[in-house]
C-alpha cells in the first residue's frame, strides 16, 4: 500500500489543501492521501480557539465522499505536540510492508519511510512539497 501522509493544523481546510492532495495522489500513484490533524503542531502557534477535535470534524466533512483521501484524529490522542516521526511509527505498525511518504507546504519538512524505517521520516530526501 502507498499512503501519502499530509499534516497540518488544517485551521481551516480548504479547497487548496484538497486539490494539492488529489494532485500528489495522482501523481505519485498513490492508493491514498492521509490528512493528519496536529492537536498541537511543534512548529506554529495556533490562530483562534479551533480545537484539535472540531479541526477534525471539519477535515472528515470536506474530504467525505473524495476518493482516497480521508482525516485521521491519531495524533489528537498523544499529549503534548506531535512529530511526524512518531506518526510515522504508529501507521507502519498499524500497516506492515506500507510505504508511506510525507509532504506538506514548502516550508515545511517532508520525508518518507518505508519498511519499518521512521527514522527516515524526517530525512527531507524524498517527499512532496507546494508553495503556498
Amino acid at each position: 500500500m502507498k499512503l501519502g501522509l499530509f499534516g497540518g493544523s488544517f485551521n481551516p481546510i480548504h479547497n487548496g489543501h484538497i486539490d494539492m492532495a488529489r494532485r500528489v495522489k495522482e501523481q505519485f500513484a498513490l492508493d491514498g492521501v492521509l490528512f493528519m490533524v496536529a492537536k498541537e503542531p511543534p512548529h506554529k502557534e495556533l490562530a483562534g480557539d479551533v480545537d484539535a477535535v472540531s479541526r477534525l470534524a471539519m477535515a472528515q466533512a470536506a474530504l467525505a465522499g473524495e476518493n482516497g483521501l480521508s482525516a485521521s484524529g491519531l495524533e489528537l490522542s498523544r499529549p503534548g505536540k506531535s512529530y511526524t516521526v512518531d506518526t510515522v511509527r504508529t501507521l507502519l505498525a498499524e500497516n506492515p510492508g506500507a510505504e508511506i511518504s510525507g509532504g506538506g507546504h514548502a516550508v515545511e519538512p517532508s520525508g518518507v519511510a518505508r519498511g519499518g524505517n521512521p527514522s527516515r521520516a524526517c530525512a527531507g530526501d524524498c517527499g512532496f512539497a507546494a508553495r503556498r
